[in-house]
């Protein structure tokens, strides 16, 4: 529910704060004195669409906050949707002169959308067609499931569950190729990917083998030079390494009885060995390096085709076999899944055949429930002195989902021979506030909004459709929050909460004040509504006992 509106600057309204009660809180005063202007603060707070002209002349920044509490667990969770944790919402939003806005909830800063979504989980504002949720098309499926109870909610679960048993058939035989053409697709890519990878027949490690030859051929002219060096400088000349040491081993032979000297020898000996053998594998090896240009350029074309495929099929020669091989299953599987997809097709057949009857089953209910609504909504509108409204539930099928096949849509004609038209799209401001006050006496306890704003539902009408208007009202007030602006003496006498709009000139200002008045001012205010300003002990008798059919409404 709206506790409390607090208000800057907005229009005639310099700084107000209003206290709302539960029930049917009536707003009461003169024509022009300013009682409009407690929806358009709403309005403005929660987010619909604004005008700067609204702020108070000479100041620089209008404000408005709402205190909400009682949450529904609609807007419960709702919050949880935006991460905000709280048993109550303060709505607050401001205006410059310039004409931008800024929100917050709960003293956050927030964006228009999130204030904007928050609130329709609020409140109904019958002011604007932007805010009248009841109205819009995309809630009336919802409204008509919540009004068929248990039957339709039951019906709904069965075809949802359906409907996930199908989709998983329809994965599975997915899996599997699809249908005959898409498999055959599926088979065709398969085998020639595997072709490429074997028309290849790579080797583990071949790619490094390669890298490494290529490497050696690249470099093969610095090799020969480098081991011709050596060899020359280690055994071909006559100044070698070797030829040196062997003079010097000699030369000890002849001395090797002296221990120290015969050690050193047997170490040069032996070093003697090594020299020779690691000149005699440089000498082999150069001969064996040599640059052939044919077989460069075949290594180096295998290793770019190697790396292609590594590209396309993984980082290594090993993972790309390894992927090979998982295509050669996959071949396969697909090759001997004809038995299962027919199996399948046979499954989900019987499972499209049973969803559509749920659907049906679903949709006959629907317009049982429908009819019902239309019966009803039309006594309503009868009641409310609309006697010749034509209300219809108007249904179009749609493809299957987990929410049925129909597309429900409320329509609705004020007049005889008039084309019947969607909710949203009626004008008359008066009209569509006695529509939805017949839709909210209907759906009031399976409508989860708090909140119910209405302004001239009693436009026009008087005597006893004034009384079907008042208990209307207040039966709706028993179990949603409803703020009403009314001229008339039937539904200022079943108010719960008496709200008196005073406009008055004080220090050459313009002011609007809202106060809360007593039962006694109350009763004051229904007689004028009787007998005009002056009241009369008639008037005021009268008054007395409209107020008194409030306690036999009890």
């Amino acid at each position: 529910m709206l506790e409390s509106l607090s208000i800057k600057n907005l229009a005639l309204i310099k700084d107000q704060t209003i206290e709302f009660k539960k029930g049917l809180n009536v707003i009461l005063g003169e024509t022009g004195s300013g009682k409009s202007l407690i929806f358009d603060a709403i309005n403005f707070v929660t987010g619909l669409k604004t005008d700067k002209s609204l702020l108070r002349t000479g100041e620089s920044i209008m404000k408005v906050e709402a205190l909400f509490s009682d949450l529904s667990s609609f807007t419960k969770q709702s919050l949880k949707d935006y991460d905000i944790i709280g048993d109550e919402i303060l709505l607050s939003r401001t205006l410059n002169e310039e004409g931008k806005s800024s929100f917050r909830i709960n003293g956050q800063p927030v964006v228009a959308g999130m204030v904007k979504a928050i609130s329709k989980t609020l409140l109904d504002s019958l002011q604007q067609h932007e805010g009248m949720e009841l109205l819009k098309s995309k809630n009336h499926l919802n409204l008509l499931d919540k009004f068929g109870g248990d039957e339709i909610n039951d019906l709904k679960i069965n075809l949802t569950q359906a409907y996930t048993l199908k989709i998983q058939i329809e994965k599975n035989i997915l899996s599997l190729g699809g249908s005959d053409a898409e498999r055959d697709r599926l088979k065709e890519l398969l085998a020639f990917q595997i072709g490429e990878i074997e028309k290849c027949d790579l080797q583990p490690g071949e790619d490094e083998e390669i890298k490494a030859k290529l490497e050696m051929m690249s470099s093969a002219e610095k090799i020969v030079e480098v081991t011709s060096l050596a060899d020359r400088n280690l055994s071909s000349s006559n100044y070698s390494v070797l030829n040196l040491m062997s003079e010097v081993i000699d030369a000890l032979a002849s001395l090797s009885k002296i221990d120290i000297l015969s050690e050193n020898y047997d170490r040069l000996t032996s070093l003697r060995y090594d020299i020779e053998d690691i000149a005699d594998s440089l000498t082999k090896f150069s001969r064996s390096v040599s640059f052939d240009e044919i077989e460069f350029n075949r290594l180096d074309s295998r290793l770019d085709q190697i790396k292609l495929l590594k590209k396309k099929y993984g980082g290594t020669v090993e993972e790309v076999l390894s992927y090979c091989d998982k295509l050669k299953q996959r071949l396969e599987e697909l090759e001997a899944s004809q038995e299962n997809i027919e199996r399948l097709q046979k499954e989900l057949s019987k499972q499209e055949k049973s969803l559509y009857e749920i659907a049906t089953k679903l949709t006959n209910k629907r317009k049982e429930v429908a009819l019902l609504i239309e019966q009803r909504v039309c006594k309503e509108l009868f009641d409310l002195g609309m006697k010749n409204t034509i209300f219809k539930v108007k249904f179009e099928e749609r493809k299957i989902s987990p929410e049925g096949k129909d597309e429900v849509v409320f329509v609705f004609s004020a007049n005889k021979g008039q084309e019947l038209k969607n909710l949203s799209q009626t004008a008359s401001g008066g009209e569509v506030s006695r529509i939805m006050l017949a839709l909210k006496n209907i759906f009031t306890s399976v409508d989860e909004i708090g909140v119910l704003l209405f302004d001239e539902v009693d436009s026009g009408i008087s005597g006893e459709v004034g009384n079907m208007v008042a208990k209307k009202l207040y039966n709706i007030s028993k179990q949603t929050q409803v703020l009403c602006v009314s001229h008339l003496s039937q539904v200022a006498g079943l108010a719960d909460s008496f709200l008196l709009v005073n406009k008055k000139v004080l220090n050459d200002e313009t002011l609007t004040e809202v106060i809360s008045i007593t039962e006694e001012k109350g009763i004051e205010q229904i007689a004028k509504l009787i007998g005009g300003e002056n009241i009369t002990d008639v008037a005021l008798s009268h008054a007395k006992e409209i107020r008194a059919r409030k306690d036999e409404l009890e």
